[in-house]
């Protein structure tokens, strides 16, 4: 639904799958409605007929609007519609916008729901026409994805058109001057990549600049600089758009800040233009982001890319004594996953030790959530060691950890051992909500059984366990996943994945592997069937699993 603003009230414009009615007016009767269970309210005087409402509000409302709804609104009270559209402008009103990338129907036969969703694959033009219809000093939420769009008149050619960056984007980068008002944007960029490789956007990328910069109530900023460009096989992230965004971050009023980054480069020549000036317009972005003192929320993923991570680290390393100390909420997620027909033929990956970074946010005290995903390579060494305990150890608000260590192998044995160490005090609290652990090799058996029955005890539920057996009383912990009981949930050894384990280690101890001849450890995961995970299997990198019958 779209939100509209008056200087009383705010009113809502329901869709056929949304708002379920309209305040009921002073001095107002109940009339009939379009849709069933829907009851609006027209006023018993001076109520105007539609046609007049219709006529005298913008001159297209019924391109982006119900027709039905836009009536049924007018109908509401005489004066409604002065309060929609803006005198001066003769635009929309509007609190709230937001179009995504719903995707087209695959037949023409399905039937369509009207809704937001389907806004793009029903009205030609939409977005761009509904960019050049909002009254933009009334927004202040606004969230787009640029999707394809129906066309008007085909022609012969597709019914569909890509008019991103030929309409959509340049109207929205030049009304958001206009959005002083705005108080969260979110920008997904990605169908804007394959222009910019040509150079077409660099202008319209330093208007989106300047008048980004003019949105003064701006807080929460989402931008998603990730595209995919059909013949390329790695995604793609906008330079431009990296440079655009740091002037606002650098005044530092941005409270939630959540960025994607692609790996490469969608203009490699004005990157590497950059580059020779000794410019890296990635670490300049990670450097006021580190910066912003008033920063609760911190979200950064980086894509297919060594540098980027390299950059976040360096930016750590050099930023000053401020530092977000109000931060609350903490995701570094590092994704590597490369094409399976490039795995081998990658260049060399050179990380740099991560434990700058996790020692620069260890004196942010109010973290309620710490999300971390790194490359296997960025956890070995006794400093990432002590740096992981200086980032969770005095976390007394801590009520969420994930920590995903990509099939890291622990040999010095240590890693469990700190992480249960400096998170007791939230599970003795009762403090802690939700623990997950994925991909750590090599752990000492004794310390997943310690720290699960410290959940246990505190009232957690393992959700998912999912182990397999090592020599030397090791076991490989693929996923650990723990989380805080609702209120009157029983815990039963079918619920809890960890009590399911135990029952089946103390009750059968393990079965004969026919793989390997020897005796393994079974354990039953939350999907409802034994399964095995034989130590032959393990050490010759199959990691094959055997589906045994419940009734052992």
């Amino acid at each position: 639904s779209i939100i509209l603003s008056s200087h009383l009230s705010l009113f809502l414009i329901p869709l056929p799958s949304s708002v379920p009615h309209i305040p009921l007016l002073p001095h107002s009767t109940p009339c009939n409605c379009p849709w069933d269970g829907v009851q609006y309210y027209t006023m018993d005087s001076s109520s105007p007929t539609p046609m007049i409402v219709i006529e005298t509000c913008w001159p297209t409302i019924e391109t982006f609007l119900h027709l039905e709804t836009s009536i049924a609104i007018a109908q509401t009270c005489h004066s409604l519609h002065r309060a929609i559209i803006d005198a001066d402008s003769n635009k929309l009103k509007v609190s709230h916008f937001e179009v995504d990338n719903s995707p087209f129907p695959s037949s023409d036969e399905t039937p369509l729901l009207k809704n937001w969703h389907t806004a793009p694959a029903r009205i030609p033009h939409y977005l761009s026409r509904s960019l050049n219809s909002i009254h933009f000093q009334s927004l202040r939420r606004l969230a787009l994805d640029f999707p394809a769009t129906k066309r008007r008149d085909a022609s012969g050619h597709a019914d569909i058109i890509d008019d991103a960056c030929t309409s959509s984007f340049p109207i929205f980068a030049t009304n958001l001057s206009f959005a002083r008002n705005l108080e969260y944007l979110y920008l997904n960029a990605g169908r804007l990549m394959a222009t910019e490789r040509s150079g077409q956007l660099e202008a319209l990328y330093e208007i989106f600049a300047e008048n980004l910069g003019r949105c003064r109530k701006l807080r929460d900023l989402t931008v998603n600089n990730s595209g995919v460009v059909r013949g390329i096989p790695d995604p793609l992230h906008s330079v431009a758009l990296m440079r655009a965004v740091i002037p606002t971050i650098q005044k530092k009023k941005i409270e939630r800040l959540k960025m994607v980054i692609a790996g490469r480069p969608s203009d490699p020549l004005y990157d590497r233009k950059l580059s020779t000036s000794g410019i890296n317009p990635v670490f300049d972005f990670f450097e006021a982001a580190l910066s912003v003192e008033g920063l609760r929320v911190l979200e950064l993923t980086m894509s297919r890319s060594t540098s980027h991570l390299n950059a976040l680290v360096e930016a750590a390393m050099v930023s000053g004594a401020t530092k977000p100390l109000r931060l609350t909420k903490l995701r570094l997620n590092h994704e590597m996953n490369l094409p399976a027909n490039r795995g081998h033929d990658s260049p060399p990956v050179t990380f740099l030790s991560v434990a700058p970074l996790l020692e620069y946010f260890s004196e942010c005290y109010s973290l309620e959530s710490i999300f971390l995903n790194l490359p296997d390579v960025c956890w070995e060494g006794e400093e990432i060691i002590q740096a992981l305990r200086q980032l969770l150890e005095n976390k007394p608000c801590l009520t969420s950890l994930t920590l995903s260590f990509s099939f890291f192998v622990d040999r010095r044995g240590t890693m469990m051992k700190v992480i249960t160490e400096c998170i007791t005090p939230n599970i003795a609290s009762k403090t802690l909500c939700k623990l997950g652990i994925f991909g750590l090799m090599d752990v000492d058996e004794n310390d997943i059984l310690q720290l699960q029955l410290s959940l246990q005890a505190s009232g957690m539920i393992c959700d998912k366990f999912n182990v397999s057996n090592n020599f030397g009383g090791k076991w490989d912990v693929m996923i650990m996943n723990n989380r805080k009981t609702v209120e009157g949930e029983a815990v039963t050894y079918y619920t809890d994945a960890f009590k399911d384990f135990q029952w089946m280690e103390n009750e059968y101890g393990g079965v004969e592997c026919s793989l390997c001849q020897r005796v393994c450890k079974v354990y039953r995961p939350h999907c409802g069937r034994w399964v095995i995970q034989c130590e032959l299997a393990h050490h010759s990198n199959e990691h094959t699993q055997m589906r045994i019958s419940p009734t052992i």
